[in-house]
């Protein structure tokens, strides 16, 4: 019986990559955001002035292009998270389909009038080292899928976040 063996390294690769993308725009959120309001506070006296309201749409305009970079990269993180729980999700159905046949070349093993103490070892010790995997593909897919929760959440915040945002500017 061939197999193929899939160690798990991490429950979602990248995932470091995609959160350190966030943190960045974060980071620049946070500057764009404090230079809006020290523009606001410049203009603070005459708010109403090409010069004033230019600068603030200026101001404007980037954060919410920073805004919607966040967007796009969160959905970013959120669709590698999902292929991430599709292929742990194939691993621990592939694993399981091994184990059934494993059972049945047990169980065949048995029915037969042979002396078979050899082959019954040899899988009963396959059926043991399979079920070891599946055991860590199956929480690597849980671990998988709290970081898909975690990646759709993020999405919807930033989402929240930027449509919160689109509203203020338009008042």
């Amino acid at each position: 019986m061939a197999r193929r063996t899939i160690s798990t390294r991490i429950a979602i690769d990248n995932e470091a990559e995609y959160r350190r993308a966030l943190t960045n725009i974060n980071s620049e959120l946070r500057k764009l955001k404090s230079e809006l309001k020290a523009t606001e506070s410049e203009f603070k006296e005459n708010a109403n002035s090409i010069e004033a309201l230019t600068a603030k749409q200026r101001a404007l305009k980037a954060v919410q292009s920073e805004l919607t970079a966040k967007v796009k990269a969160a959905e970013s993180g959120q669709k590698n998270a999902q292929k991430a729980v599709d292929a742990y999700e194939k691993a621990v159905a592939d694993l399981n389909s091994e184990l059934a046949e494993n059972k049945q070349a047990l169980e065949e093993l048995d029915r037969s009038s042979e002396d078979a103490a050899e082959q019954e070892e040899k899988l009963t010790k396959e059926a043991d080292k399979l079920n070891k995997e599946l055991k860590e593909k199956e929480a690597a897919l849980d671990a998988a899928k709290r970081g898909l929760n975690n990646w759709e959440t993020t999405v919807n915040n930033a989402q929240a976040e930027l449509n919160d945002f689109n509203r203020e500017v338009e008042k």
